[in-house]
């Protein structure tokens, strides 16, 4: 979550001309980069109090520096300035669930998908992918998985392309007993990122649970082979091929393992059955 929160400071923080993302220095007895930036971002508050550009910019480094309180504050001293200005918005819900506030987190939420409804480019909007995300990371938190659902099938509907929220929808759907679409969207998840660990052993669980134990091997060899543990992975994703001979997957996964093995004949052996 901590990751996405960055995300959302970053999108929020391409509102802002001029505003860029500093890292720290290795030499911690000097002021960092970001420290430097909050300094004069400060200042430049401190001279033009009512200049939006200047206010969100210092709240958006409050939020990517961990200083939620100070970042709320700023995010309100906006919405004074100007009602509904949905990055304020945006931000506070950000900053109010990283404080655990996870009521206020989703009226702020909430505020901005009612001021975008009907919106010509909303099914565009990256920030709204953000939001209905965010939305459905709380309603599944709190076990309220059909809200949940409903937030990351919104999300998707504006980028399909996102790992993440199939993976968030996939975790939901399991917790339904909604095993067929899970697996549906587990493999979705995985599609887009290979290596996702997360996603491969909540197939694997979704995979024992609907009896389907080849596939099951898959998901288990794929989580070993990302893991380093390449013996293992061969050894899964072995039986795996052999109970379900044409689970592509399974092929290309233990074609991949033994390529970084070394072995390059098995390599291409397994590249050549999953091309076929």
């Amino acid at each position: 979550m901590k990751r996405w929160v960055l995300i959302g400071a970053a999108l929020l923080a391409v509102m802002v001309s001029g505003f860029l993302v500093y890292y720290a220095l290795d030499d911690e007895s000097q002021p960092t980069p970001a420290e430097y930036e909050l300094d004069r971002y400060k200042e430049l508050v401190r001279q033009e109090p009512d200049n939006l550009t200047f206010r969100i910019g210092l709240a958006n480094l409050y939020l990517q520096n961990d200083r939620y309180q100070e970042a709320t504050g700023q995010y309100q001293q906006i919405l004074l300035l100007e009602e509904d200005h949905l990055g304020a918005l945006i931000g506070l819900g950000l900053a109010y669930m990283q404080q655990g506030d996870n009521g206020e987190a989703r009226a702020h939420f909430n505020r901005v998908v009612e001021l975008t409804a009907g919106a010509e480019f909303a099914a565009l909007d990256r920030r709204l992918e953000m939001v209905h995300f965010f939305l459905g990371s709380m309603y599944l938190e709190e076990g309220q998985t059909a809200s949940a659902i409903d937030e990351f099938r919104q999300a998707l509907a504006i980028n399909e392309g996102n790992a993440d929220t199939f993976h968030r929808l996939a975790t939901a759907l399991h917790d339904q007993g909604e095993l067929t679409e899970a697996i549906e969207a587990y493999s979705r998840a995985v599609s887009l990122a290979p290596d996702f660990i997360e996603a491969y052993q909540g197939l694997a669980e979704a995979y024992e649970e609907e009896g389907r134990q080849g596939e099951r091997l898959y998901a288990v060899g794929m989580v070993a082979l990302f893991q380093d543990d390449l013996n293992e992975a061969i050894q899964q994703l072995t039986e795996a091929t052999e109970m379900v001979p044409d689970l592509a997957n399974a092929w290309w996964g233990l074609g991949y393992a033994w390529e970084r093995k070394g072995a390059i004949d098995q390599a291409l052996s397994g590249e050549a059955i999953t091309s076929e």
